[in-house]
């Protein structure tokens, strides 16, 4: 005497049934599948891809992110005190880690409120040079806040304050060190606009002021490498 299990068999009428179904929505998703469209609302390229073939997605999400890389805006965080010397219009250049120059630029727009939080203003550069940049990166950006022709310059290095003094060292015709006030009309992270106490083509000491109180004899030096 034989005997066979059938567990989990179905009639012929069931299995037509399911294939039916089965064929139904197949062709469901066919259809949703050529009548889908995905656009950007604006030109670009693809910078972040944030959902991957086969994904249950839910409405509303972000699928891909999609930037204009022909220009950029990057966004200052601005101290009250650096604001009083910007304005919309001035020129603005991004300064790469290694000292290059990026993307060339304006200041676009100036928050008229600060954060609550940080108590910064928030500053939009518009780049009309995008320079290799990548979107969501950290860049250092210098903005011309004072622009006047054939100004004299000197290192940030040469200025000694003592007290309310401002003063260099200038190498007199006899190589010995003269001691200068000088006044000082605006300056930046490397250099100072010097606007009295200076002539063009005066020699200011830049290293070792420390030793000097004026009138003693000075060696120049072209060139002195860091330790």
């Amino acid at each position: 005497m034989c005997s066979s299990d059938l567990a989990g068999a179905i009639s012929d009428s069931q299995f037509d049934q399911i294939k039916t179904q089965l064929e139904a929505a197949e062709a469901g998703l066919r259809d949703v599948q050529a009548s889908l469209t995905l656009s950007s609302p604006i030109s670009g390229t693809l910078t972040d891809m944030r959902v991957r073939e086969g994904e249950k997605v839910d409405p509303g999400a972000t699928l891909a992110v999609v930037a204009d890389m022909s220009k950029a805006n990057i966004k200052l965080e601005v101290s009250q005190s650096d604001m009083e010397e910007l304005a919309v219009g001035q020129p603005a250049k991004v300064i790469h880690r290694d000292g290059s120059e990026g993307g060339a630029g304006k200041v676009h727009r100036i928050s008229l409120s600060a954060d609550e939080q940080s108590r910064l203003f928030l500053v939009d550069v518009m780049l009309e040079e995008n320079g290799h940049l990548r979107a969501g990166t950290l860049q250092t950006v210098l903005v011309r806040t004072i622009y006047q022709e054939n100004a004299l310059t000197i290192p940030l290095a040469a200025l000694v304050k003592v007290g309310n003094e401002m003063f260099v060292y200038v190498v007199t015709a006899e190589s010995k060190a003269e001691k200068r006030p000088v006044v000082m009309a605006a300056g930046n992270e490397t250099s100072l606009w010097i606007t009295e106490g200076l002539n063009d083509g005066d020699q200011v000491v830049v290293w070792g002021m420390n030793l000097l109180a004026g009138g003693e004899k000075v060696k120049i030096h072209k060139h002195v490498d860091a330790e």
